[in-house]
C-alpha cells in the first residue's frame, strides 16, 4: 500500500479514514437537522477539547471528526468552533498542527464552507506562481466539469475577481486551451 509506505503519523492515519469512505453522505431532513446542529455543537466543543484546550492536540479525534462527518455538519461544526474558541478553525488548526496533516484539515475545512469554493481555489492554486500545474488543472476540470461547474465558474470569479476563462486563457494556448475552455463551459 502507497499509503503505508510513503506516508506517517497522524497523516496516514487521516488517510487511512479517508480511504475507508465512512464519511456520511445522508441527505439532510428536518428532523435530522435539529439533531445535527446540536451534535456539531458536542464536535465543535470536542475538537477544542482536543485542540487548544490541552497540551498536545488529539489528531486521533480531529481525524475521526473530519473523515466521518458530511460537510454540511463539518460547516456547522466550523462556525460553532468560532463561538467556543473566539477565533476560526482555521487559525486553530495553523497553530495546532503542521505539514500534510496541516494541510489536509485546513482542505477539508475549506471544502465544508463551499464545494464550488473550494475547487475555486484549487484551480487557482493549480495556475500560479512559477508554471502552471497542468495535471492538476486537468483533473480538477475533468472531475467537475459535468457536476458543478457553473457554480465553480461563479465562485472563482466571485474570489480571484477575473474570470476562470481568463485565467485559463492566460496560461494555456491552443487545442490545449480549447479543451480546458470547452470543460468549463466557455462560449469562444
Amino acid at each position: 500500500m502507497d499509503i503505508a509506505s510513503d506516508t506517517s503519523g497522524d497523516f496516514q492515519d487521516l488517510l487511512k479514514l479517508q480511504m475507508e469512505a465512512q464519511r456520511d453522505e445522508s441527505k439532510q431532513t428536518v428532523e435530522s437537522h435539529k439533531v445535527q446542529k446540536e451534535q456539531a455543537r458536542q464536535d465543535a466543543l470536542e475538537l477544542y477539547a482536543a485542540g487548544e484546550k490541552r497540551f498536545g492536540t488529539s489528531e486521533r479525534r480531529f481525524n475521526n471528526i473530519f473523515c466521518t462527518r458530511n460537510f454540511y455538519h463539518l460547516k456547522h461544526v466550523c462556525e460553532y468552533y468560532t463561538e467556543v474558541a473566539g477565533h476560526d478553525i482555521e487559525e486553530a488548526v495553523k497553530s495546532e498542527t503542521s505539514g500534510d496533516l496541516k494541510s489536509a484539515y485546513l482542505d477539508i475545512v475549506r471544502m465544508s464552507r463551499s464545494l464550488p469554493g473550494y475547487f475555486a481555489y484549487r484551480l487557482n492554486k493549480s495556475m500560479k506562481g512559477l508554471g502552471t500545474k497542468d495535471l492538476n488543472l486537468i483533473r480538477l476540470l475533468v472531475s467537475r466539469s459535468e457536476i458543478d461547474m457553473v457554480q465553480i465558474r461563479d465562485e472563482y470569479e466571485q474570489m480571484f475577481e477575473e474570470t476562470l476563462a481568463t485565467a485559463i486563457q492566460g496560461e494555456t494556448m491552443g487545442d490545449y486551451e480549447e479543451v480546458l475552455l470547452a470543460l468549463i463551459g466557455h462560449r469562444m
